[in-house]
């Protein structure tokens, strides 16, 4: 029984990395959730613990916009900083953007410079852009950089120049400008500051405006903005939480945890999860509209979230008022032991399905109700060591034992019922039972360490006597595409049956 015990463990270091997993999609939030959080501030390199903007370059480095310490640049493993004394003209920094020539953009509380790799450039009031605070750089489909500036308007630039002014003469509202985002339409949304939100055409064309985000609401400022695959336009105000608008109708994202608070970034990630970085925390919104808020308690170095940015591995960067830059990787570990109603630690399988979570361990059966685990309390398991779970195609769980053979249950959404019991067949004990699949004709594949390979098939069970299976001690057993069956027989080889 050593061995079989042996290739249990075997398959217990892959477990515990599935069942985090399997939890993941049924567990409730009254369980404490350790998120994968990695923290850098000025004791790493950092400029500053104050970052305003984050943006990605096409050469992998993070950039980020820090208050009062200029530019960072993180090449994954220390940071390169960048000053007044690099030729930045000015070291509090607001906005970084990479054009398609690979120049970083850069927009400060005096004005705009440009980083060539190696140099800076910075732009006057004779190159027509101004000592304005810069808020926010981006990139029109047609190839131009948009400046949002706060007090002249929007530049657009064209090569190394200034080509045209979006203002109150010609198109907007107020020359204070946050953002900008074009749509996937060509449109160009600008987030302004007490006047709103408008929609202009790439020419300055007025198309729409929402000068009021919410009808109880004056004077409302869009800060960020950000937009959904499906067109839905984010926008996170100056003050007032999270706004969406879509067909032109806006509507209030009614989240009381950050009603009151400047978002001061939006994004939208790979995996269409709408992110925003505000006053009182990280608030995500999945794609199906699931809510959570993110604060200290689940990593955050600090609450006051600036800016956002996805980079090309999936994590989520997080700039801070104070608290340093914060790396979001992966997802929620949510661990579950004896103090949560488990039988024992050692967990040797899971089986989950959008009805249940079931966990196998070395003294019994439990399944997660979707608050803790509960005993299965069937008398023929309650004590056994549990090497295998599997649900066939009629829905039914199989469970495969160590000590009692194997039994069969369903599950009415309430609780379990056993169905059949299989202990001997053609008199041989099947157990210790290891692994169990099913092919394509509904036929039930049963192995064992030490009598060899059962199948039910219509109900009926039979001990499998095929002259070129030579051993008896069955481990994994595998059913292909083409309904042919592998099982691996120990120091025998593979034994494959057509």
């Amino acid at each position: 029984m050593v061995c079989f015990y042996y290739y249990l463990y075997r398959s217990m270091r892959v477990i515990k990395l599935v069942i985090f997993c399997c939890l993941l999609s049924l567990v409730k939030p009254a369980f404490a959730q350790l998120y994968n959080f990695k923290v850098f501030n000025n004791k790493h390199g950092l400029a500053n613990s104050t970052v305003n903007a984050i943006h990605q370059s096409s050469e992998g480095y993070i950039w980020f916009a820090t208050q009062g310490g200029g530019l960072s640049r993180f090449d994954g493993k220390s940071f390169r900083n960048f000053t007044k004394d690099d030729g930045l003209i000015s070291n509090d920094i607001l906005s970084i953007y990479e054009d398609d020539q690979h120049n970083i953009w850069v927009g400060t509380i005096e004005g705009l410079s440009k980083f060539n790799g190696k140099s800076f450039k910075n732009y006057s009031e004779k190159d027509g852009v101004g000592s304005y605070e810069i808020y926010n750089i981006n990139k029109s489909s047609d190839g131009n950089i948009w400046i949002s500036t706060f007090g002249g308007g929007i530049k657009i630039i064209k090569g190394d120049k200034v080509t045209q002014t979006l203002d109150t003469s010609n198109a907007l509202p107020t020359n204070n400008v946050f953002c900008t985002l074009e749509d996937k339409d060509g449109s160009v949304w600008v987030g302004l500051y007490s006047e709103g939100l408008v929609k202009i055409s790439k020419e300055g064309k007025l198309l729409h405006r929402f000068k009021d985000l919410r009808p109880d609401l004056r004077n409302c400022s869009a800060f960020s903005l950000a937009q959904s695959p499906d067109g839905t336009v984010w926008v996170g105000s100056a003050g007032n939480g999270l706004f969406k608008v879509k067909n032109n109708k806006i509507e209030y994202v009614n989240y009381p945890a950050i009603e009151k608070d400047i978002v001061g970034k939006v994004i939208v990630d790979k995996f269409e999860n709408v992110w925003a970085a505000a006053d009182n925390g990280l608030l995500r919104i999945s794609k199906n509209n699931e809510f959570k808020l993110f604060g200290e308690k689940e990593g955050l170095s600090s609450i006051r979230c600036q800016t956002l940015c996805e980079d090309y591995e999936g994590n989520i960067w997080i700039g801070t008022l104070g608290g340093g830059v914060c790396m979001y990787r992966n997802e929620a570990i949510v661990s579950f032991t004896q103090k949560d109603g488990l039988s024992n630690n050692k967990i040797y399988a899971v089986l989950s399905s959008k009805k249940y979570l079931l966990a196998g361990s070395l003294s019994g059966l439990d399944y997660f109700d979707g608050e803790q685990f509960r005993k299965v309390n069937e008398k023929s398991i309650v004590k056994s060591a549990i090497a295998c779970l599997f649900e066939d195609s009629k829905g039914n769980i199989w469970v495969a034992t160590e000590a009692e053979g194997v039994v069969v249950f369903s599950f009415n959404g309430v609780s379990f019922n056993k169905i059949k019991h299989y202990t001997i067949v053609d008199g041989k004990v099947v157990q210790p039972a290891y692994k169990i699949t099913e092919d394509k004709d509904g036929v039930i594949w049963i192995s064992t360490y030490g009598h060899g390979l059962f199948k039910i098939k219509n109900d009926v069970a039979s001990s499998v006597i095929d002259k070129n299976l030579t051993g008896s001690d069955i481990l994994p057993i595998y059913c292909n595409v083409n309904n042919k069956l592998y099982a691996a027989v120990n120091q025998q080889g593979v034994f494959i049956k057509e």
